[in-house]
Order: structure tokens, then C-alpha cells, then sequence
């Protein structure tokens, strides 16, 4: 109601009309995450954001249905993450696979599949902590192929990122840090 009668919140008296503002907050996240990553790569590793140039499906006229994962970490030009960031609350309480949507899970089940390369690639889904999120989860696809595919959770204090990056970056390449 707020937006579409062109009011914001304020915080001092009087009808002052403001205009709300609204933040593509998945995108904001995406952008904050990708940038600390980045910053605590070690020598050798790249980290790529919106990385291209696979589709799922290939026809005669082009390729259809990119898949473009949030971000995939490489050292020396080979895949060792594809993380996918999700601005989402998770809890503890839901029935699904700890509160992770099905379709996440079929998404990074294809970009893993699509930009693993040849060895063991991790899957990480990111997400925002909050005090009812549940532990980390970790698990192994159970798809029967070479090489195998690992998922795992991680959870970002907002305030804090910078801090989750180095032991994000730490724990991805402990041979290179």
C-alpha cells in the first residue's frame, strides 16, 4: 500500500510523502558475497560470477536454457565450487530436505553437472543466517556417476562477510592458502 500510494517509512513526523524503495535483495547479496570471495582468493584462484556459456538443452537453431550459475570458484583453470546464492530464510522445521526447495536443488544438480569438469566439484548453496537456520548440511549426490557431486550449505553472517570469505576460500583450497 505503501509503494503504490507513493509513501515511504520515516522516521520524523508529518506527512511528508516519500517514494519507497525496493532492492532486488538476492542480487544485492549476490554482489556482496561475489565481491569478498574475490577479495580472499589466493594466487591462482578465480573466482567467476554468472558464468556462461553452457545451455541444458542444444538444438539446430542454438543452445536453449542457459545455465548460469551465481558464482563457480576455479584453481588453475580447473572447477572446484559452484556456489549459488540464495537471498532465502531456511528453518530447521521443514519437512524438505532442511527447508531447501526441490527446484534448488535440480538447479545446482545441473550446473554441477554442466561445469564440474572432471574432478570432485562441491555444490554450495549459499544463504543468509538467521537464528533458526539449521547446521550446514553436506551430502553426496546419489546420481551413481564419476565424479561424484557434493552439496553442501553455507551460511553467511551478513555482518560479517568478509570473514566468511577467507574461511570459505581457506576451506576450498587448503593446498593453495
Amino acid at each position: 500500500r505503501m509503494i503504490l500510494g507513493q509513501q515511504g517509512p520515516s522516521v520524523s513526523p508529518g506527512e511528508l510523502p516519500l517514494l519507497s524503495l525496493l532492492f532486488p535483495m538476492n542480487k544485492v547479496f549476490e554482489h556482496h558475497v561475489t565481491a569478498n570471495l574475490q577479495r580472499q582468493a589466493p594466487p591462482g584462484v578465480t573466482v567467476k560470477a554468472q558464468t556462461r556459456g553452457q545451455s541444458l538443452l542444444r538444438r539446430p537453431e542454438g543452445p536453449l536454457y542457459a545455465l548460469k550459475p551465481d558464482l563457480a570458484v576455479y584453481h588453475r583453470g580447473q572447477p572446484l565450487a559452484i556456489l549459488d546464492v540464495k537471498w532465502k530464510a531456511i528453518e530447521k522445521k521443514r519437512r524438505n530436505v532442511f527447508g531447501i526447495a526441490q527446484g534448488d536443488l535440480y538447479q545446482v544438480y545441473a550446473y554441477g553437472r554442466y561445469y564440474g569438469g572432471a574432478g570432485d566439484v562441491q555444490i554450495i548453496l549459499v544463504y543468509p543466517r538467521h537464528d533458526d537456520a539449521p547446521d550446514e548440511l553436506q551430502a553426496t549426490f546419489a546420481d551413481r556417476r564419476e565424479p561424484s557431486l557434493t552439496l553442501r550449505t553455507s551460511f553467511v553472517d551478513i555482518e560479517h562477510v568478509d570473514q566468511w570469505a577467507g574461511a570459505m576460500m581457506r576451506a576450498l583450497t587448503p593446498e593453495v592458502a
